[in-house]
């Protein structure tokens, strides 16, 4: 399979990453929790539930929107940083090997072996292969000349499976 990635790829790719990551909201319940804290403790008015429900959900809005700023950022950050390196943007050549998912760009020629893939998510807009680490192949809905064939990373989340537990 052939793919091009561009910079907007990357952006969009890193940022569904981030939020399919677990800390990512944790730190953001912390937030939230943080923010509603300083604020309840420190007034002089009555307790009220209908008080600390707006309260609490004013809280959870900053903390949104804070978590959407560094997204964001860290979105920008990475595009700058990582996309000058070479074989991150531009063609890549994705091949279902009998050892592993091979990836080839102008710059390597990387065999992932099966053990190593930590993690392959379908999904409507961007498809993902995680490498290990925070490493992920992210893999355009635009690549593909159907809306089914993303579907065939099924088989390679079968293979996956049954490869990962060998």
């Amino acid at each position: 399979m052939q793919i091009n990635i561009n910079r907007l790829d990357l952006f969009l790719g890193i940022c569904g990453i981030m939020l399919r990551n677990r800390w990512v909201w944790f730190l953001y319940g912390i937030g939230t929790l943080i923010l509603f804290a300083i604020s309840s403790f420190g007034s002089d008015e009555a307790p009220n539930m209908a008080r600390y429900f707006m309260l609490f959900a004013s809280c959870a809005l900053a903390a949104g929107v804070f978590l959407i700023i560094v997204l964001i950022l860290q979105g920008i950050l990475a595009v700058i940083v990582v996309g000058h390196q070479p074989g991150i943007l531009g063609e890549h050549e994705y091949l279902i090997e009998e050892e592993g998912l091979r990836e080839r760009t102008s710059a390597n020629d990387t065999l992932h072996r099966w053990p190593s893939i930590s993690y392959v998510s379908t999904g409507n807009v961007r498809s993902y292969i995680g490498t290990g680490g925070a490493g992920a192949h992210i893999i355009p809905a635009r690549c593909f000349s159907s809306y089914d064939e993303p579907m065939q990373f099924d088989v390679v989340k079968a293979e996956w499976q049954e490869k990962k537990r060998v």
